[in-house]
């Protein structure tokens, strides 16, 4: 077994050092070989000065970066992409959702499943919660989003957004080089082609902790309400469903 850990970065300076050691040191106990993919997404700091450093210093870490921000979406598409495991994932550089949960993602993947995703909600699943909540704002707008969402996937899924999730290899053969978001909204079009292609989802809890910055503000949110609705003009047109001739 080998593990692709992809981790999109974008100004991360004060944290990414400290955050990357704490993941590294997890999965050096662990007993299967891994690599871990920084895709800088354009940091405009020390960023990526910090990532070449950890590249260089520890042979597991690997580095991907362009000068222009591109967004969530792209970086992870290109670590996924660039991911040589049997097994591929994302998560945040903040460590909002404890790597621990990698171990419970890797026994549903053998289990049959082919997409694991972290919930936050405790709709989704017994044990889900938010040590540290978003603000109210951001949480009426995450509401509101979370319902159009549900149409758009036509799954029973509370917390599409969590930035925990894990792949086998043909998933992400089959299904990222489809994709076409580049933002916020990368997490619902996998799902809606998970759907639409007939991968097996599990949900696991997640402990989360609100990341002392947030990179999505309310701007954000209008961005990733765009991408939603290119994704459902998308489906409703079948593009979706026939990605092998139409995309």
């Amino acid at each position: 077994m080998y593990l692709s850990l992809i981790i999109p970065i974008y100004n991360e300076e004060e944290n990414l050092e400290n955050n990357i050691f704490q993941i590294l040191s997890y999965l050096k106990t662990r007993k299967f070989p891994f690599e871990i993919i920084l895709v800088n997404d354009g940091s405009t700091d020390d960023t990526l000065k910090i990532a070449k450093r950890l590249s260089k210093k520890h042979q597991s870490i690997k580095l991907i970066s362009y000068k222009q921000n591109k967004g969530k979406g792209h970086a992870i598409r290109q670590g996924l992409l660039a991911g040589k495991g049997e097994y591929l994932g994302f998560v945040d550089a903040d460590n909002a959702s404890p790597i621990k949960n990698i171990q419970r993602s890797l026994i549903s993947l053998q289990n049959a499943y082919d997409v694991v995703i972290g919930s936050r909600n405790e709709a989704d699943v017994f044990g889900a919660r938010q040590i540290k909540p978003q603000n109210r704002i951001k949480r009426v707008l995450g509401t509101g989003g979370n319902k159009l969402i549900k149409i758009i996937i036509r799954q029973n899924i509370n917390d599409t957004q969590c930035c925990f999730k894990m792949f086998t290899r043909r998933f992400v053969d089959s299904v990222i080089p489809k994709t076409k978001i580049n933002r916020w909204a990368i997490d619902v079009e996998i799902l809606l082609l998970a759907k639409r292609h007939n991968y097996k989802i599990d949900i696991i809890p997640i402990e989360w902790t609100c990341g002392p910055v947030s990179r999505v503000g309310v701007l954000g949110y209008f961005i990733t309400l765009k991408e939603l609705l290119e994704i459902l003009l998308r489906d409703t047109r079948g593009i979706y469903k026939n990605t092998r001739n139409k995309l």
